[in-house]
């Protein structure tokens, strides 16, 4: 399972979102450049020097989270310049389509998940801190496969507790998975450790595979009940016979912003998460 999703997963290009002062030519380049055919080295860092971006477009944000359309997102993310939307993406979408979700901090401020709009075949979006005067005072990309096909329609940016946490998807022939990006502050995606939640293969036809897990946060430990079954589908009503099944659960432990480890990785390995 792990050398299907490694042939499949599309890369991740972290890069920061510090274009405010970019030309009309680099924005565009910076859209265009952000996804590469292979996969990334994953040594490659972020400029750290992020400055702060007041837009000129500022959102606003009336409840302690909810969801941002389409076209005020769109506005948003060409004002802050941190895309170039023209001829992208959301020229083809229409108001009521979701472009973000928000939620409100402790100490008054806001995460923002917000698709990156200049993107036209790979899902990426930013993930940012915005003050109560509308400042962006930091950001960085979130990216995955090529398509949601982990999010039902919905945006896949969640909060437990004090934790948020991104839901990557990972693409493929018969194949789909969720990875786990959690965090408290907004870090890059390549310094934080992925936690599985789901994946599906329906290759080979005779050893469909699909693992599910249900998550939930106890203090600074996050613990995942999975549920593990292989079988045959029938073609003809798609009941799914089920041939063999487990189920187990998995600690994984906070050491540090971004970094989870397992307590006992055995049925990981087993399963090939």
């Amino acid at each position: 399972m792990r050398s299907l999703l490694l042939a499949t997963i599309i890369c991740f290009v972290l890069a920061s979102c510090d274009n405010n002062q970019q030309s009309n030519e680099q924005k565009s380049k910076a859209t265009t450049d952000t996804i590469s055919d292979t996969i990334p080295d994953t040594t490659t860092q972020i400029d750290n020097s992020f400055k702060p971006i007041k837009p000129e477009y500022c959102l606003t944000f009336d409840k302690d989270s909810g969801f941002i359309l389409g076209e005020e997102g769109r506005k948003f993310v060409f004002s802050a310049s941190l895309s170039d939307t023209v001829g992208a993406y959301w020229d083809k979408n229409y108001n009521t389509n979701l472009a973000g979700k928000y939620y409100k901090t402790k100490n008054g401020s806001v995460f923002l998940c917000i698709r990156d709009m200049g993107k036209v075949s790979y899902a990426m979006y930013f993930i940012m801190e915005i003050k109560n005067d509308g400042t962006i005072i930091s950001c960085e990309t979130y990216g995955m496969g090529s398509h949601e096909c982990c999010w039902d329609k919905e945006i896949g940016f969640y909060k437990i507790n004090d934790f948020y946490y991104f839901k990557s998807c990972g693409t493929g022939t018969a194949f789909c998975s969720t990875d786990l990006y959690v965090f408290k502050s907004i870090i890059p995606q390549n310094e934080i450790s992925a936690i599985w939640l789901y994946y599906w293969s329906g290759y080979p036809a005779d050893k469909e595979e699909e693992l599910t897990g249900k998550l939930k946060i106890v203090g600074d430990t996050i613990v995942v009940n999975y549920k593990w079954e292989q079988g045959v589908r029938n073609e003809e009503n798609r009941h799914f016979m089920v041939k063999n099944s487990d189920k187990f659960t998995v600690k994984y432990v906070h050491e540090g912003e971004g970094n989870w480890r397992a307590l006992d990785s055995t049925k990981i390995y087993k399963y090939g998460i």
